[in-house]
């Protein structure tokens, strides 16, 4: 489970390019748990895709 009062919210995702403003969704960073990364890496991956892909998008755009 994850705990109600966790400091997770104010804290940044290690897995996100912190060079870039989050894009996840609040209730995606409620969901982080340090104790339980894996399981909230695979939800971030399932409800955002990976950063690097979408930076090849947008420079094939261009």
């Amino acid at each position: 489970g994850r705990p109600t009062g966790a400091p997770s919210v104010e804290m940044k995702v290690p897995w996100v390019d912190q060079r870039e403003p989050p894009a996840l969704h609040p209730r995606t960073l409620l969901r982080y748990d340090p104790r339980q990364t894996r399981l909230s890496l695979l939800e971030t991956l399932v409800t955002r895709p990976c950063r690097k892909p979408t930076r090849v998008r947008t420079a094939e755009r261009r």
